[in-house]
């Protein structure tokens, strides 16, 4: 790895110095998120040396992983409460059309109350498999408290990996039963993703050629591949690695979908601690990308949709090969 020199500053920030600051920001950003999660996983084995010997999550193996039970319905009950006195409907996009989507706009009530919400949900065994999975401490990216509604399929509700990182990772609450009438997401696991990867389908063929159909797909591919598409009850939760593993939203037949939604990467401290940072940045109503942030101090960057992927992501790797941190 490169020689990084920086100092942690409160609550997580790694301030960099202007040498390694300028070596950073020449990086492809995918090697830029190798170096960090590196760091923040050489502090993880130095502050907890038993993390070393969690065992690994399911979703290290299959790229998804069902959390049951992850919150109570009191505190389901609390965060619909919240939508239920905000959304009476979806958002318009810029030409006034409705979106398939509502978002909570936030207020220093509303995030108290998701605060507390939680700090229940991650003292839970949800933390240790999430540190597993890093091999360090995480943190919340970005984090959204969203209503979907009925309608056609396109965008995220076709097959996609998220062009992003893949130190970018997922955790969607549900608050609503997800099922055939209800919305949920569906997925491939590593082996089919990587598959498809090797036929095109990718982050490259997404903008250009995304798939509704698995049957579709599985032709282009040239063999069957097996679909998950886990059905929960409000409270449960599902982890992924969106960038990783291709996947498909569904949105619900009637009704409404209710989901707290979180994006999240590795970090140098405990959640909470980063989160005390800078709350503001966190609550949002539509999430960033993790690609157009340099990890290490924050800064945004100017969005450029013509970053070329590495192969070694393509293939659903986390890092490139020779890595051995």
């Amino acid at each position: 790895m490169v020689n990084i020199s920086f100092e942690q500053g409160q609550n997580g920030r790694l301030i960099l110095t202007p040498e390694s600051r300028a070596m950073i920001m020449e990086m492809h950003p995918w090697e830029r998120y190798t170096a960090y999660h590196d760091y923040c996983r050489q502090i993880y084995r130095q502050n907890n040396p038993a993390g070393q010997s969690l065992p690994e999550p399911q979703v290290s193996n299959l790229g998804h992983q069902v959390l049951p039970n992850l919150i109570s319905p009191e505190d389901v009950a609390a965060l619909q409460q919240l939508l239920d006195e905000r959304v009476d409907g979806p958002n318009l996009d810029a030409d006034g059309n409705p979106m398939w989507f509502a978002s909570l706009p936030w207020t220093m009530m509303r995030i108290n109350v998701v605060r507390q919400v939680l700090g229940r949900m991650f003292a839970g065994d949800i933390s240790k498999a999430l540190e597993a999975y890093f091999g360090s401490y995480f943190r919340i990216m970005s984090l959204s408290l969203v209503r979907g509604f009925p309608g056609k399929a396109d965008g995220s509700f076709l097959w996609h990996r998220d062009y992003q990182p893949p130190q970018q990772f997922h955790l969607m609450v549900y608050l609503t039963d997800s099922n055939e009438e209800g919305g949920g997401t569906t997925f491939l696991n590593f082996e089919d993703t990587k598959a498809a990867a090797y036929a095109g389908i990718h982050f490259q063929s997404m903008d250009k050629e995304r798939f509704y159909s698995i049957k579709d797909m599985e032709a282009k591919v040239g063999r069957p591949m097996t679909t998950y598409r886990p059905e929960m009850t409000a409270g449960d939760g599902v982890m992924f690695a969106a960038p990783r593993i291709l996947h498909q939203g569904n949105r619900p037949k009637a009704g409404q979908r209710d989901t707290l939604q979180l994006l999240m990467l590795p970090s140098p401290v405990p959640w909470d601690e980063y989160l005390a940072r800078e709350p503001g940045r966190v609550f949002v109503s539509e999430h960033p990308g993790a690609a157009f942030f340099e990890p290490f101090e924050g800064t945004g960057l100017a969005k450029n949709d013509d970053v070329p992927v590495c192969d070694w992501a393509v293939a659903t790797m986390m890092f490139p090969p020779g890595y051995e941190g």
